[in-house]
C-alpha cells in the first residue's frame, strides 16, 4: 500500500509558475489584438502571439488537477461537497464582483463626465428583470460585462461536474473517465448545432472541454500514485516526446478560435503534457519555478479579472494617435503588460487575498485557477 503524496511548497511552486506563464501568454495575446498592420489585426495571424490563446486550455487542465489533487491525496480528511461548494464561492465570487463594481463605477464616471474618447463606447444593457440581471452577474447569461469572463462561466459549470467526474474516476479508473469524457465531447459536438435557447446557454462549451478537465484529474491521480514523487513514475522521456509532439500538432492544425476537433485535440494534449512536465521534467519544472513567474501566478486570477478592460482603456487612449507598428508594439506588448502587473497585484491584495486560505479544500495547498 502506497502513501498518498502530501503537497509541498516545492511541488506547487512550479504550478504557480505555470499559471503565471499561461496568464501572461493570454494577456500578450489580447494585447496583440490591439496592434494593426495594414488594417489587419496582429492577433488573428498564426504566430507566437496568436498561440497565447492556448493559455486558456492550460488553465482548464490546471483546474482539473488543482481541485482533484487535494481530495485524492488526503482522502481521510472527510471531504464534504458542502464545504467544497462554499470554498469555491468564497474564493471566486468576491474578487469577481469587486472587479465588476470597479468596472461599473468607472463606466458611470466616464459617462457622467463625458470623458472622451471613452464616452462614445457602446453602453452595456443590463436586463430589467432582477433575476436575469443576477444571472448575468453570476456569469450564467449570454452577455458578460467582460468578454473574457466566458471562461469563468465555463469554470463555474465545471465545478458542478467535478464530483461526478471524480466518482467515475474512482469507479471506472482513469481510462474510463477519459473515454467517457471523450464520448460526451464527440456527441455534444455532433448535436450542438441543433441545441438552442436556454439549454445552449446553460450548457455552453463545457462538454467539449470535459476531456481536458478529465486529463487534469488523471494527472492528479498519477501524482498521488507513488510516494515521494511529484508526478508518480511518469517517464520524463515520454513527457518530453508528448510535449514536443503536441506542440507540432498545435502549430500545424490550430488556425482559428473555433471549437473544432482540429483546435481542441492538439490543445488538450499540449495542456496535459505541459502540466505533467511542469511537475516531473526537471528542466521544465525549474523554468516554471522561476520566482517572477511564481509571483505572477500568485495573483493571476486578479490579472485575469482586470486585464481586458484595462487594455481596452489603453486602446481608447493610444489608438487615435495613429502610432506606427514599432510604437504600437512598444505600447501594447511592453508598457501595457508592465502597467497591468502592479494594478492586478493591488487588486489582489484588496479583493482576493483576504479570501485566501493557507491550505486549499481537502487539505492541499492550491490556488484558484484563473481561466482567461
Amino acid at each position: 500500500m502506497t502513501t498518498p503524496l502530501k503537497p509541498t511548497t516545492e511541488h506547487f511552486r512550479s504550478l504557480d509558475g505555470l499559471r503565471g506563464f499561461a496568464c501572461l501568454a493570454v494577456v500578450l495575446h489580447h494585447c496583440a489584438g490591439c496592434i494593426f498592420v495594414d488594417g489587419s489585426n496582429l492577433a488573428v495571424a498564426p504566430h507566437v502571439l496568436f498561440f497565447g490563446c492556448l493559455g486558456v486550455e492550460v488553465f482548464f487542465a490546471l483546474s482539473g488537477f488543482c481541485l482533484a489533487f487535494p481530495i485524492m491525496s488526503r482522502p481521510v480528511d472527510g471531504t464534504t461537497w458542502r464545504r467544497y461548494a462554499w470554498h469555491r464561492v468564497r474564493r471566486i465570487v468576491p474578487p469577481a464582483w469587486g472587479a465588476m463594481l470597479i468596472f461599473i463605477g468607472l463606466g458611470l464616471a466616464i459617462r457622467a463626465r463625458s470623458i472622451e474618447p471613452f464616452s462614445s463606447a457602446q453602453p452595456v444593457t443590463i436586463p430589467a428583470n432582477p433575476l436575469q440581471a443576477l444571472a448575468m452577474f453570476l456569469f450564467w447569461g449570454r452577455v458578460y460585462l467582460n468578454s473574457s469572463y466566458w471562461t469563468l462561466a465555463l469554470e463555474a459549470r465545471w465545478y458542478f461536474a467535478l464530483p461526478l467526474m471524480l466518482y467515475v474516476q474512482r469507479r471506472y479508473r482513469p481510462l474510463g473517465l477519459f473515454a467517457g469524457s471523450v464520448l460526451i465531447a464527440v456527441a455534444y459536438f455532433l448535436v450542438r448545432p441543433s441545441i438552442g435557447g436556454a439549454a445552449s446557454v446553460a450548457i455552453g462549451p463545457l462538454p467539449l472541454y470535459l476531456p481536458l478537465f478529465g486529463l487534469g484529474i488523471i494527472g492528479a491521480r498519477v501524482a498521488t500514485a507513488m510516494p515521494g514523487s511529484s508526478a508518480g513514475e511518469f517517464p520524463v522521456t515520454l513527457l518530453r516526446a508528448g510535449l514536443v509532439s503536441s506542440i507540432i500538432l498545435v502549430v500545424v492544425f490550430t488556425r482559428s478560435y473555433s471549437l473544432t476537433p482540429s483546435r481542441i485535440l492538439p490543445s488538450t494534449l499540449f495542456a496535459f503534457f505541459l502540466l505533467m512536465s511542469s511537475l516531473r521534467d526537471p528542466v521544465v519544472k525549474a523554468f516554471f519555478s522561476w520566482r517572477p513567474l511564481v509571483w505572477i501566478g500568485g495573483f493571476s486570477y486578479s490579472l485575469y479579472l482586470l486585464h481586458e478592460v484595462l487594455i481596452n482603456l489603453c486602446v481608447a487612449v493610444f489608438q487615435p494617435m495613429g502610432l506606427s507598428f514599432p510604437g504600437q508594439a512598444l505600447v501594447y506588448l511592453v508598457l501595457v503588460p508592465l502597467a497591468l502587473l502592479p494594478a492586478a497585484f493591488g487588486f489582489h491584495m484588496i479583493f482576493e487575498r483576504p479570501f485566501l486560505r493557507p491550505r486549499g479544500f481537502g487539505g492541499g495547498a492550491t490556488r484558484p485557477v484563473a481561466p482567461v
